[in-house]
């Protein structure tokens, strides 16, 4: 029984036709199960056996051709992937025997069994996309041209390289006459078989959707490409009846695909500009989901025809746009009391507008519009968020900056005076502090040398604030520095204190400020070291890096101070004020540079004995 549906001009067919068009799939089933239990003895091979296995699968190449032309016109990629399972079992059964059985039959046999598991493949993920609707969108032409190109080019490079390998015997033997298939090909059939059944399975999950008979003749198709590979998977011999089974699978699997090309033609008819209109049948969207996405969208989503009439107000569009959609549904949106769609908008770069609704209340909105084509007419789609909040957050942000921006400018001034006359009144005091430890002598003399003391420790913080103003202001440039340079202008500011230095002439990555590091380890060796404390400068020279060494035979640095003793305002043997500043500002500066800081017991075990304090450098390639 058959009969046409006006309302899409598709042919629905009768149960009776579908029972004929399963028919030779069952049959193939019991001929396989019957030979597997009671092996009927069978040995014929037909002269005109080859031809018998070209002539049918021109069907599966004339099929992947019209695949491709549906898919350049309606931009579904789904089709890419099916097309190209198709043309993989035509290409890989037409070279098996045009190529591989003339060499050797196990050749043919390769080229076949290695084909027909990537098209298995190939038509189970088609067939996945189809079923759930995946990549639904309509790619440009371009998009589309590129897309057949890699599927379709890349399905004949893999058949390409399936036969070059074969015929050089790089792929290990398939089936050996008289003995049947070796392990490895019955492992490919068997994979083969699984690929092609599943593939059907999920066809015919998506023909109880559609109820198309394309759909329904592809996946008898796909049932009897998978019974074939089982077929194949028990032959012993060229002629034997499992041999002839998988043939009939493979040869009436081609004739489904020819029946299920001719059907589809046939749906066609007459409509081959609009070819849209089959294959939303053939493959249909899921229209649920889609108005499920579209409802439940925080953006609003407005779909307008080419005269800007409106054909889709999301529920979101509703509430931030205050219009329902009875009002707007096929009006012009340009007839609206505020239109949120700007003439001057004409591309898909989103734009922000000041946007008045009627109720008075005005709005910050982002608007990005998309262009296409559905079924020859334009479309344009308005997708509109609401982003007054983040407007106000924005221009709050802005005002905050620019007010850090203010303190920050007031504060570095307030500083500036203040380390400059500082630093001054510091001068001014020391020299007085000098001339008065030279000339008082006893108590008085003692106050003087803490009067010098408590200066030099003002200027030591100053010394820090500067070096951490410019760790923070300055950029970081590192070129390469004289580490040698370096030690020993720094051994110089010390004339009083007992340094041991050996000549270390390496170039190491880092700038202007690596000065301060010394300053600040030895200043702390010889500081509280005590008076006959010996400081020792060590360089080692690693793989690509520089390991520095300051050690002091002073009282050493307790294991439980060790961890954080370079943490900020971490104060360790220290008691003065600002102390704690110099080693952390140390890690700074060794971390700018790439490289680490750390403290050990100068002799390991025994911290009473002194400490070192090592951190790395990256010695300075030629380049810098």
């Amino acid at each position: 029984m058959v009969s046409a549906d006006s309302s899409t001009g598709l042919v629905n067919q009768g149960p009776n036709w579908q029972l004929l068009a399963a028919a030779p799939v069952l049959l193939l089933a019991l001929v396989v199960a019957v030979q597997f239990f009671v092996h009927v003895p069978f040995d014929f091979v037909a002269p005109f056996q080859a031809a018998l296995n070209i002539l049918p699968n021109m069907g599966s190449v004339l099929l992947a051709v019209l695949v491709a032309w549906a898919a350049m016109k309606t931009g579904r990629l789904q089709l890419v992937w099916m097309g190209s399972g198709i043309l993989v079992l035509g290409l890989a059964i037409l070279l098996a025997n045009l190529v591989g059985t003339p060499i050797s039959l196990n050749n043919g046999v390769q080229i076949q069994n290695l084909g027909a598991v990537l098209a298995g493949a190939l038509h189970l993920a088609g067939a996945l996309i189809a079923v759930f609707s995946i990549g639904l969108a309509r790619p440009d032409p371009r998009q589309r041209a590129v897309a057949l190109a890699v599927g379709y080019g890349g399905s004949i490079a893999a058949v390409t390289l399936i036969v070059i390998a074969s015929t050089a015997g790089v792929i290990p033997e398939f089936f050996i006459s008289g003995e049947g298939g070796t392990a490895v090909r019955q492992v490919v059939i068997t994979l083969a078989a699984g690929l092609f059944a599943a593939a059907a399975l999920v066809v015919f999950i998506n023909y109880i959707r559609s109820r198309s008979s394309f759909q329904y003749l592809y996946g008898l198709a796909l049932a009897l490409l998978a019974l074939g590979q089982i077929a194949y998977l028990l032959t012993l011999s060229r002629g034997d009846l499992m041999a002839w089974a998988g043939r009939a699978g493979q040869w009436s699997a081609s004739l489904y695909f020819l029946l299920a090309l001719l059907l589809f033609l046939r749906l066609s008819g007459g409509r081959m500009a609009d070819v849209h209109y089959v294959l939303d049948y053939i493959f249909p969207p899921s229209s649920k989901g889609y108005r499920f996405l579209i409802e439940s969208s925080p953006d609003a989503i407005i779909g307008l025809d080419a005269g800007g009439n409106v054909l889709v107000w999301n529920a979101a569009a509703e509430s931030i746009l205050g219009y329902s959609s009875r009002e707007v549904i096929g009006r012009p949106i340009r007839d609206l009391e505020s239109n949120p769609v700007p003439q001057d908008f004409g591309t898909q770069e989103p734009g922000e507008i000041l946007f008045r609704r009627r109720d008075g209340r005005e709005m910050w909105l982002e608007v990005s519009l998309a262009h296409c084509t559905v079924r020859g007419s334009p479309i344009t789609t308005v997708n509109i968020r609401d982003i007054t909040d983040r407007k106000r957050v924005e221009e709050e942000r802005a005002q905050l900056h620019k007010k850090l921006e203010d303190a920050h400018r007031e504060a570095n001034l307030y500083l500036d005076i203040m380390t400059h006359d500082i630093r001054n009144a510091n001068t001014v005091t020391t020299m007085y502090a000098d001339l008065m430890v030279e000339i008082l002598e006893g108590e008085p003399g003692v106050y003087a040398e803490k009067l010098r003391g408590s200066v030099e420790k003002s200027n030591e913080i100053l010394r820090n604030v500067a070096t951490i103003r410019r760790l923070q202001e300055e950029p970081s440039l590192l070129v390469p520095v004289n580490l040698d340079t370096v030690v020993r202008k720094e051994i110089e500011t010390f004339p009083g204190a007992s340094i041991r230095y050996e000549d270390a002439p390496v170039e190491v990555r880092a700038d202007g400020l690596l000065s301060e590091v010394f300053a600040n380890l030895i200043g702390n060796a010889v500081k509280f070291g005590g008076p006959d404390v010996e400081v020792t400068i060590r360089v080692s020279e690693l793989d690509g890096e520089v390991e520095v060494s300051v050690e002091d035979t002073g009282p050493g640095v307790p294991d439980d101070v060790k961890e954080r003793l370079f943490r900020r305002l971490e104060r360790g043997k220290a008691r003065g004020p600002g102390k704690g500043l110099g080693l952390f500002i140390s890690r700074m500066l060794v971390e700018r540079y790439g490289g680490r800081v750390w403290v050990e017991d100068r002799v390991p075990g025994r911290p009473e004995e002194g400490a070192a304090f090592r951190f790395t450098l990256w010695k300075s390639t030629q380049d810098g």
